[in-house]
């Protein structure tokens, strides 16, 4: 099964409340939940949702820069609600929880944060898509989406800065070889946060090879 984002996956949350917090969905038994949670300079994050265990990958909450974390969790087919709590300076806060069909059932893709407008990920396998969170500190909406990368949710303000959601126009990772993604070009103003996302492994089923019948009486003997 190729990998497709599932349509239950719930939309991009902004703005100032602290926690952010996702509005009710419920995604299919075993799905890959990929969270992203956002926000102004210097915060640190937690996540909760669903019962599930959500395990942090990667973060940077540096001043001047967006503060960024990703997560992920499998999801047990339930409703569910998934909240983003920061702790730090000011009030901007949002989250993405992105929910994925055909994906393995335990997240060991390449993942990475940089303190930049672009990132490049040394893919783990063919076939995988890469996906990335992009804040500007300067709150910009006008970034556009670097060679080979699209918006899945636009740069939109929240608070003074401003953020969105990138993918790969297509699940284009080479195993071995390097993957970029980015937008604009005000690199030190800007941060962003990238996972590999990687299809379920396919079970090989053996090949049962069938002797002519007078081969098959010859071993038999």
């Amino acid at each position: 099964m190729a990998i497709a984002l599932d349509g239950s996956s719930p939309a991009f949350v902004k703005g100032t409340a602290n926690p952010a917090t996702t509005a009710s969905f419920t995604p299919p038994s075993g799905a890959l939940l990929i969270a992203f949670s956002m926000a102004d300079e210097s915060n640190t994050f937690s996540l909760s949702g669903g019962g599930l265990s959500w395990t942090q990958l990667d973060t940077v909450g540096v001043t001047s820069r967006n503060s960024l974390a990703s997560w992920w969790a499998i999801s047990a087919g339930s409703s569910m609600t998934v909240s983003s709590t920061k702790s730090g300076s000011f009030t901007a806060n949002a989250l993405r929880v992105l929910v994925f069909t055909g994906a393995e059932a335990s997240f060991t893709g390449a993942h990475n944060v940089a303190q930049s407008n672009t990132i490049t990920l040394t893919m783990t396998q063919t076939g995988s898509w890469g996906w990335a969170a992009f804040g500007d500190n300067l709150g910009a909406t006008t970034d556009t989406a670097g060679t080979g990368c699209t918006w899945n949710d636009a740069e939109s303000a929240f608070g003074g800065v401003a953020g969105g959601i990138l993918k790969r126009t297509t699940a284009d990772g080479v195993s071995g070889s390097g993957t970029t993604m980015s937008a604009g070009s005000a690199a030190s103003d800007c941060s962003i946060i990238m996972v590999e996302v990687k299809a379920t492994a396919t079970a090989i089923t053996p090949r049962t090879v069938r002797l002519p019948q007078a081969a098959f009486r010859a071993a038999c003997q």
